[in-house]
């Protein structure tokens, strides 16, 4: 599924700056496919490369361990240094109830306890403490992952996932070596952006392959439990981004697979640019386009109260909206994920001495922010340019 979001963005965003969390989207996605029924469900486990509904909940559990796992690692939320969080959300209408085994499922592996809230009657209200606990579980960089539209038309369920990451580079870069740099875009022009540097024979794990080079840059670790890697892909050619995703689209675990190649070396000179991105995703639009399309009656997630209308869930309609930041400087990397599904109501000597090992980003690139003991990449995206603005 990261791959298929991967493409979709790509294609997307020619020219711009993208970032998503496979994460944080497959959390949600997991959520809504063990509440599909019939073809839906079909559709939704091949989407998700599941066998069965059991598999399905038995890899979510396993995954959701391994994720809540490393928060247990991590430094606390207001504490300096390294810090994850990642927690999951649910409010249905007070017209409507979960149905019980999706109530079971969502507590037992997402660790989700659903509030009741008054969409209909106080949707801006509502939509504030849904917009307002993204913000908190992000520190603030991602607001208003639900919009106007949806206080126009109030959803009856939001079930969301917050995800938060700010690690400090185990070997900080000095912002007196700061530097204006060119950096080359695609359409062959180029832009003076601020590039990170480091000249002092750093170790890095690195990789070189036929058409791209890879450099692993470790976080610092706090604690046991938890190895966070920034991984930077950039293509030997200064137009080679499509030629690297090529390679990308033709292996679906690419970004999940074990670099062999990557060996301790050291670096003379290590240059990449600063940058910034916040985007949104609709993913509604990249599951229709696998011919999945949601639709609330496909799925048996809430069910109407006693004395509610029994008409309330006919021609409703399931949205998905994703937003993902990073923030890449200096002392280390800022990045969050906020992922939500929301239900419409419709309305020397002799020796040869080897030359200068460098690994210079200075044209579009591909990277990857992963936990490596447990394989988990957090978030994935491209720099196109640096100095683009971040939106979304």
């Amino acid at each position: 599924m990261a791959m298929t979001m991967f493409n979709h963005l790509f294609e997307k965003n020619k020219g711009n700056n993208f970032i998503f969390s496979p994460l944080s989207i497959d959390t949600i996605l997991n959520m809504l496919a063990s509440a599909s029924k019939e073809e839906a469900l079909q559709n939704f486990l091949s989407l998700l490369g599941y066998e069965s509904t059991a598999d399905l909940n038995a890899k979510s559990s396993e995954l959701m361990t391994a994720v809540f796992g490393k928060i247990k690692s991590s430094t606390p939320m207001d504490e300096e240094g390294n810090v994850l969080s990642f927690v999951n959300g649910a409010w249905v209408d007070q017209q409507f109830k979960l149905v019980p085994s999706f109530q079971e499922t969502i507590a037992s592996i997402y660790k989700v306890h659903a509030t009741e809230v008054e969409f209909y009657n106080k949707p801006k209200e509502t939509v504030d403490e849904v917009n307002s606990w993204a913000e908190k579980y992000t520190k603030g960089k991602i607001k208003n992952i639900l919009s106007n539209k949806v206080v126009e038309d109030p959803p009856a369920l939001v079930l969301a996932n917050a995800l938060y990451f700010n690690g400090d580079w185990k070997v900080p870069f000095e912002k007196s070596d700061t530097k204006d740099a060119e950096f080359y875009l695609l359409n062959g022009e180029s832009v003076e952006a601020p590039f990170l540097y480091q000249e002092y024979q750093c170790q890095y794990s690195y990789a070189s392959y036929d058409d791209f080079k890879i450099l692993r840059m470790p976080y610092k670790k706090d604690n046991e439990g938890t190895k966070f890697f920034m991984y930077i892909l950039i293509p030997r050619e200064k137009n080679g981004l499509l030629t690297l995703m090529k390679q990308v689209d033709s292996n679906p675990g690419f970004f999940n697979q074990n670099f062999v190649r990557l060996k301790k070396k050291t670096i003379d000179v290590v240059k990449i640019p600063k940058f910034k991105i916040l985007n949104e995703l609709v993913l509604a639009e990249i599951l229709m386009e696998r011919g999945l399309e949601l639709n609330f009656q496909n799925t048996e997630m809430i069910i109407p109260k006693i004395d509610s209308d029994p008409y309330l869930l006919m021609n409703r309609r399931l949205e998905i909206i994703h937003k993902a930041y990073i923030d890449v400087n200096e002392r280390g990397t800022e990045a969050a994920a906020v992922t939500v599904e929301y239900d419409d109501m419709g309305f020397g000597l002799g020796v040869e001495i080897p030359p200068p090992l460098k690994f210079i980003a200075d044209h579009p690139f591909l990277f990857m922010i992963r936990e490596d003991i447990s394989g988990i990449p957090f978030f994935i995206g491209a720099v196109l340019n640096p100095l683009a603005e971040p939106s979304g």
